[in-house]
């Protein structure tokens, strides 16, 4: 499993399966507005990745700050662009997980 992380917050950005190219991962993380220097990208065991899951949480999300809103639209683009591959049931899923994650 190869991941990236947010340095400063310790916060998972991407996570991909398989021959997941790391300079890509950073490069979407780039394009997300994250700065290169607060990224990390590595390869992890699964069971590191699940730990590194379980210890995130949902985000805590303020909405009535109108700038999160553009940072809401990207986390979703970054969910969107990480399940190529899943059928509809799976993508539906997911993304109920998600909207139902956010505050």
């Amino acid at each position: 499993m190869k991941i990236c992380v947010r340095i400063s917050t310790s916060r998972l950005i991407e996570a991909q399966s398989g021959n997941a190219n790391l300079a890509a991962m950073i490069q979407n993380a780039v394009n997300a507005g994250i700065p290169l220097a607060d990224i990390e990208a590595k390869e992890v065991t699964q069971d590191e990745f699940q730990i590194l899951l379980s210890a995130e949480g949902p985000p805590s999300i303020d909405l009535s700050n109108p700038d999160n809103h553009t940072k809401v639209i990207k986390a979703l683009a970054l969910c969107v662009a990480q399940v190529g591959g899943l059928s509809n049931a799976q993508f539906k899923a997911l993304f109920k997980s998600k909207w139902d994650a956010l505050p």
